[in-house]
């Protein structure tokens, strides 16, 4: 049986939590030991952060949980995990059920510290996910999750997001011949026109001796992009850049980082930011100069992107959340994560879980008190 327990130095346990991330498929970079610690680095000050660790019998780590605590209202006091795009617990794969049970006795022997635990954006074949009914049609606007939960919460798992995400086959002119054949031949087209112009063009992959400009390269053309749109952008924020310098340089270091920058010349073009996490190339954020948009040199980078992850043996593309025709484009399969709320018997949680579950009104209310709380 695993004990669920908080504990208070989170260095000591990345050995183990590596492991147990290297060792499970369905995890994903933002499930890591370094995008656990950069965010708790920046944005901790303002957030109470806890790390559950889920031990044998034998003291021996089997799963872990990095969890930040939110105050939604003067009522309402949330759990999440740690992460980005993707949220789920690590845990060996051998161990999901009972690492899901000490969870849920986690939950309930501290209920009155907390009123609305949410797991969101968890892919179907990751671990909290297997405590739903993911098998059911999509079209259920509600579901039970398993007879495990002890009497004293409330759960409900439902549908959340879609993610577009690219199966790549072995070689790059196998996956080309998927294509469009106009998109194909365009992006070939819009690649030998921009290097012939420019015969001093350069793209490069970041490395630890140009990570810092390359870096900032991609938050002024992210920046200037979205400021033009009137919007904030991923980057807009100084807390935002500081947690990504401190993401890119720990990712730098075990090869994760995959971002890449084109120039003309000295002038700055386009940069992509990607993660790998196994067998998966994840496409996190982008940046172009409207100077050369007659290129489509985002369009050229996302290209090169999947010919590294290609060339690299990685099998997936994932574009992350949201459904835009602009995806379509590079063919791409999609895949619907899922939300997994509790929240403990009789509490204000009960009923924002319901509300979420039932009224649109009520999901975007809530995301605007996310945004003046987060």
């Amino acid at each position: 049986m695993l004990t669920l327990n908080e504990v208070g130095e989170w260095e000591c346990y990345r050995s183990q939590w590596e492991a147990l991330l290297n060792a499970d498929p369905s995890q994903t970079v933002f499930q890591s030991y370094d995008w656990a610690v950069a965010y708790r680095k920046i944005y901790g000050a303002n957030a109470e952060t806890r790390l559950l660790v889920g031990k044998d019998g034998t003291g021996n780590v089997r799963c872990i949980l990095p969890l930040i605590v939110r105050s939604l209202s003067r009522v309402i006091k949330e759990l999440m995990p740690i992460g980005g795009d993707y949220l789920d617990m690590v845990c060996a794969p051998e161990d999901r059920s009972e690492s899901i049970k000490a969870l849920y006795s986690y939950l309930a022997t501290q209920r009155g510290n907390w009123n609305f635990a949410d797991f969101r954006s968890l892919r179907a074949e990751g671990v909290l996910a297997s405590a739903t009914d993911t098998h059911l049609a999509e079209k259920e606007a509600k579901l039970r999750v398993r007879k495990d939960v002890p009497a004293c919460l409330r759960a409900m798992a439902m549908p959340h997001q879609r993610y577009p995400f690219v199966p790549l086959p072995d070689t790059w002119q196998g996956y080309e011949q998927g294509l469009a054949k106009k998109f194909a031949w365009q992006l070939a087209y819009d690649k030998r026109h921009f290097f012939r112009e420019h015969s001093e063009a350069s793209l490069r992959l970041a490395n630890t001796e140009t990570l810092s400009d390359d870096l900032h390269m991609l938050f002024d053309l992210h920046q200037a992009e979205w400021t033009a749109r009137g919007e904030l952008g991923a980057f807009g924020s100084e807390r935002d850049r500081q947690f990504h310098c401190e993401l890119a340089h720990r990712f730098v270091k075990t090869g994760t980082l995959v971002l890449l920058t084109l120039r003309a010349g000295s002038e700055p073009v386009a940069a992509l930011y990607c993660f790998r996490q196994g067998n998966s190339l994840v496409y996190y954020q982008g940046g172009f100069s409207n100077k050369f948009c007659k290129y489509s040199p985002g369009k050229m980078l996302i290209a090169e992107a999947i010919k590294h992850a290609i060339s690299t043996g990685a099998t997936e593309f994932d574009f992350l959340k949201g459904d835009e025709d602009s995806k379509h484009r590079w063919q791409p399969a999609c895949r619907t994560t899922w939300r997994l709320m509790i929240a403990p018997r009789y509490s204000p949680g009960v009923l924002l879980m319901k509300g979420y579950a039932n009224a649109p009104e009520v999901r975007a209310f809530f995301r605007r008190i996310r945004g003046k709380t987060g």
